[in-house]
């Protein structure tokens, strides 16, 4: 892995940077973890035999799975799949000029693609099934989430937040 990393990052610091943080959030100790969302979903209808796949597999994997690499407590993950099913909203649509507390259910795969907004995203608490506050400013949004060390504020610009979507709890 380490030669063929070179190979690819020969030259280009942006790439090596982005492929870094890719190889230290995706090693093989938090991909072969992965797995374990998947089977305590399969574990949950194995007994009976049959399941609407999509409904009761696909859908929630990629959300369970995410909340798991990222280390989220359980409770996160329950909160984050029920918002899921619930009418989620762009931060844009939701947030005014009153504070207001919503879920967050999804990060949009734009926002996705962006290793360096992820990492921001993270640090400021902006993760699916954790809650924050948010209020419209001029700039675009501003997003406070509470956590053991207190809150922590970020104004996000309106393009960013119109990929991040959240719903009422």
């Amino acid at each position: 892995m380490n030669v063929a990393f070179a190979q690819a990052c020969r030259g280009n610091a942006n790439e090596a940077a982005l492929l870094l943080q890719f190889f230290q959030i995706f090693s093989p100790a938090v991909a072969h973890s992965a797995a374990h969302p998947a089977n305590e979903l399969i574990d949950k209808f194995v007994d009976d035999g049959q399941t609407e796949l999509v409904e009761n597999f696909s859908v929630p994997l990629p959300l369970i799975t995410i909340a798991h690499i990222l280390g989220l407590p359980a409770d996160a993950k329950q909160r984050a799949l029920a918002a899921e099913g619930e009418q989620a909203e762009a931060m844009t649509q939701v947030a005014s000029e009153l504070a207001e507390r919503v879920i967050v259910c999804r990060i949009s795969e734009q926002v996705q693609s962006d290793a360096s907004l992820m990492l921001k995203l993270k640090r400021i608490g902006i993760q699916p099934g954790r809650e924050v506050t948010l209020a419209l400013n001029d700039d675009g949004v501003q997003v406070t989430s509470e956590d053991k060390a207190g809150g922590i504020t970020a104004e996000l610009p309106r393009l960013v937040a119109a990929h991040l979507f959240v719903t009422r709890p």
